[in-house]
């Protein structure tokens, strides 16, 4: 079952980010975190599972000047739980995001992905090109 996070899903969301990012801790108001982006405009929590999340990702659409004004997305931090792996968890969660994204008039979807979690054969069987752009990446 894919369906829109809520404030009440927060802990389970932690949970699975930190399953994404276990190196990365998160902030120790993460749930005030989780909270100001699921009231974000225009950022839209795809969560698949009901009470135990199997699976997350966040959206972001944005404005754009170009493509007639349409709005582009941005997908991040697509997590599915481990013990659902290779499910359609992955899949679904994908799916609901460009079905989502499509409806909003969407000119395109972006995503980035790890050289090193194989995940890249992934999204490109989903219709996702890693060919048509490159991803540059400025940390701080």
């Amino acid at each position: 079952m894919i369906r829109l996070a809520t404030p009440k899903d927060s802990r389970e969301l932690l949970r699975l980010f930190h399953q994404l990012q276990p190196a990365n801790p998160p902030a120790a108001d993460g749930t005030a975190h989780i909270e100001a982006v699921l009231a974000h405009a225009g950022t839209t929590v795809f969560v698949a599972g009901d009470v135990a999340l199997a699976g997350a990702l966040v959206l972001h659409l944005l404005p754009n000047v170009t493509y007639a004004g349409r709005p582009y997305g941005l997908i991040e931090n697509v997590i599915v739980d481990g013990t659902y792996r290779g499910q359609g968890c992955g899949r679904a969660l994908i799916e609901a995001a460009c079905n989502h994204a499509a409806q909003q008039k969407a000119y395109k979807l972006m995503l980035m992905s790890g050289h090193t979690r194989g995940a890249i054969g992934f999204y490109e069987k989903l219709g996702f090109s890693s060919t048509e752009k490159a991803a540059l990446i400025k940390r701080f």
